[in-house]
């Protein structure tokens, strides 16, 4: 039992797999580093190309509505909107509609949101129940609400500001409908890769632009996605969650100061195909890299237990008088050369002293 766990345990083993050990160490420590510094780098790669989109589409959009915004404050303090005169407002109107093409509606209303002067000839209306009414005369300093046109079904952009006169009272308000189609276009279009998507929802979490028409059509809510979450709850702008199908994804929000989010999403594994694809290369790398340790600390092990057994055999065999047996590797230069010939010498020794025990 004692000879054969010596021999399952000898030298060659164990020189074999100290060798193994020494050569993989330092390429695995090498791999680790590697791989940790390229993850970080691969990470910080897709976090900025999904940050880029998301703050570029934030630019984009905010822009819109600013633009929009001062449009409207601008126009509130022209004489003839500050006079609340029907007549002299309608003219101020229909210019704001001839010159935005956008714009579809401008209208105003007095204090009670009933309606004094509008751009087209439809009849007066009561607006007074309108959101972005009642938060004007509510001291807000723009109004907005995100309604759905039912003359072309699409999801429409109604602000608003209030009509003061030269002592900052509010007289009545000022209100422009506008069609959102460049907004909801540069969205929807918005496409990276084979999974990557934006999506825009106004305040109260409610598609303004998907990229599934039916979202934007129904003004679906999206209250309960994870990002819109995330933003609302604890005011994260980035995050990977799982979708109801599995699907690990990679996620950035963005809020306008007007309280629209912004959602710009994609694939999780698309997204950090790089990374797969480094670490499949550098498993493989590993792979053949220990196959190569292997095999080389085989060879050179056998190469420095060959003539170690070969010399334990002929010291053995010495040992038992057979003074003619061939000693190998007499021709080294090495330390194993040098102790084959000493093993030479030995038996020589003892033959001549044998010689000389007979006679």
């Amino acid at each position: 039992m004692a000879e054969s766990s010596a021999i399952r345990f000898g030298i060659f083993f164990k020189m074999s797999h100290v060798m193994v050990l020494i050569a993989t160490l330092p390429l695995i420590l090498v791999w680790y580093i590697s791989h940790s510094t390229s993850e970080e780098a691969i990470h910080q790669d897709v976090d900025n190309r999904l940050s880029s989109t998301a703050d570029q589409l934030h630019g984009f959009v905010e822009s819109w509505v600013d633009m929009n915004a001062r449009v409207i404050r601008q126009n509130a303090k022209f004489p003839d909107m500050i006079s609340m005169d029907g007549q002299l407002q309608k003219k101020s109107l229909q210019t704001i509609v001839d010159t935005y093409e956008w714009v579809y509606l401008a209208f105003t209303t007095d204090i009670n949101g009933q309606n004094i002067s509008r751009s087209d000839d439809k009849n007066l209306k009561d607006y007074s129940d309108q959101h972005y009414v009642r938060q004007v005369l509510g001291g807000k300093s723009l109004g907005q609400q995100v309604l759905i046109s039912k003359t072309n079904g699409k999801p429409t952009l109604v602000i608003s500001s209030a009509i003061k006169d030269q002592e900052e009272r509010t007289k009545g308000v000022l209100a422009i409908g506008m069609t959102l189609d460049d907004i909801s276009k540069k969205v929807a279009t918005t496409r990276f890769g084979d999974t990557g998507y934006a999506t825009l929802l106004d305040q109260e979490g409610k598609v303004i632009s998907h990229i599934n028409q039916e979202f934007t059509v129904k003004r679906a809510s999206l209250t309960d996605h994870p990002g819109y979450n995330a933003l609302m709850l604890s005011n994260k702008d980035s995050l990977i969650y799982t979708d109801e199908q599995g699907e690990k994804i990679f996620c950035q929000v963005r809020r306008t100061q007007h309280g629209w989010i912004l959602l710009v999403q994609q694939n999780y594994d698309e997204a950090f195909s790089a990374l797969s694809d480094y670490n499949r290369k550098t498993q493989l790398l590993m792979a053949v890299s220990i196959v190569i340790v292997l095999f080389v600390s085989f060879v050179i092990s056998r190469q420095l237990t060959r003539p170690i057994k070969h010399l334990t055999v002929a010291a053995d065999t010495i040992s038992r008088g057979e003074f003619n047996y061939r000693i190998e590797d007499l021709h080294r230069t090495d330390e194993l050369g040098n102790l084959a010939r000493a093993v030479e010498r030995l038996g020589s020794s003892v033959r001549v002293a044998m010689d000389r025990f007979t006679k």
